[in-house]
């Protein structure tokens, strides 16, 4: 005997049947578009990680030691470690952690790049800016471009007859890293028969250091040996700090002498300028 009762609320069955489909749509509607960081990115467009706001597909890469732009490859989280991880200079990184002389990345608005930072002279946080030791063709800023190879002292600028009394200079960028002092190092080195003439370093027009050389200190190295009469060589260890904050430091070497660059000269090695 058929079973009447269905027939006595057929549009309420119906129904009843129905509702769900709505629904089921509306959740895999909801599935696809679920931006649960607020990115803009679904996981199905690509978002590795949607419980975070960085990282989605093309992000910035940050130093965090995750794959923020979703390309498959995360930073070591390391300052200084990688281009990601790039500061503003040596003295940031210090002041994140990293303690130990070497090389490091930095970025100072024009892209990474990487410099040497020392992280133990006078407290550490130093950022080399610029180094030349001539052994092989100087700096193109140099006012001068002639060196002289000197026995164990190798090639310098200047040297036995290049120059005598004058100067040579420099106007060294330092690389945009932010900084409130200058420190330069350098071998000045006295060459022949000085008389008490004065060398000097100037920077930014500023004496850095001077002295009054003289022939018979020193031992023969290289240049003029006149033999019994002495005519010594003498090498000076520089190395001065200045208040600085500018683009730019500029280096001036320079001596009083009066005779020719083949009886008395002088030259500079193993430039460094660091700032912080």
């Amino acid at each position: 005997m058929p079973d009447h009762r269905l027939g006595l609320f057929p549009s309420r069955l119906t129904s009843v049947l129905l509702l769900p489909a709505p629904f089921l749509l509306m959740g895999i509607q909801q599935c696809q578009t679920d931006d649960s960081d607020g990115d803009d990115w679904t996981v199905e467009q690509g978002d590795c990680d949607d419980q975070d706001p960085n990282t989605y597909p093309g992000a910035l890469e940050l130093c965090d030691a995750k794959d923020n732009d979703c390309d498959g490859i995360s930073d070591g989280g390391i300052p200084g470690a990688e281009p990601t991880c790039a500061a503003g200079s040596c003295l940031e990184l210090l002041e994140a952690g990293q303690v130990a002389d070497g090389t490091y990345w930095l970025d100072t608005g024009a892209g990474a790049f990487e410099a040497w930072c020392d992280m133990t002279t006078d407290g550490g946080g130093w950022t080399r800016a610029f180094a030349d030791d001539f052994e092989t063709a100087p700096n193109g800023g140099w006012s001068i471009s002639s060196t002289y190879t000197c026995g164990d002292w190798t090639t310098m600028l200047g040297g036995y007859l290049n120059i005598a009394g004058g100067e040579m200079s420099n106007q060294i960028g330092l690389l945009g890293v932010p900084h409130t002092s200058a420190r330069v190092e350098l071998d000045y080195i006295k060459l022949d028969s000085w008389d008490g003439e004065l060398a000097y370093l100037n920077l930014d027009g500023v004496t850095a250091w001077s002295a009054n050389l003289v022939y018979y200190e020193g031992s023969e190295v290289c240049g003029w040996n006149r033999g019994s009469d002495g005519s010594y060589d003498d090498l000076h260890d520089i190395s001065a700090t200045v208040g600085h904050q500018g683009d730019s430091l500029q280096l001036v070497a320079g001596s009083t002498l009066d005779q020719s660059a083949d009886d008395e000269s002088f030259g500079i090695d193993n430039v460094v300028v660091w700032v912080r």
